[in-house]
């Protein structure tokens, strides 16, 4: 009769478990911004969003800092 009762309980947990393992939604995929692709800051080399970039002719910056001092290194200036 004891066996019978444990088997009822570990039965019992297992099921429960089950059912709390369906539940559990799949991860879902982050929203990604417009757009996945990625630029190169032509000042430090770091990757950057397409849509959080500075853009100057054929460059892209990863801030506006950095747009800055590449024109202090440029004689390329903007007018």
């Amino acid at each position: 009769m004891k066996i019978l009762l444990i088997l009822l309980v570990v039965w019992a947990i297992a099921f429960i478990v089950r059912i709390l393992m369906r539940s559990q939604k799949p991860a879902t995929q982050i929203p990604s911004s417009k757009t996945d692709k990625l630029h190169k800051c032509a000042f430090c080399g770091v990757h950057c969003p397409e849509d959080e970039t500075f853009r100057y002719k054929d460059n892209a910056f990863c801030s506006k800092e950095h747009l800055d001092q590449y024109f202090q290194y440029k004689d390329d200036k903007p007018e």
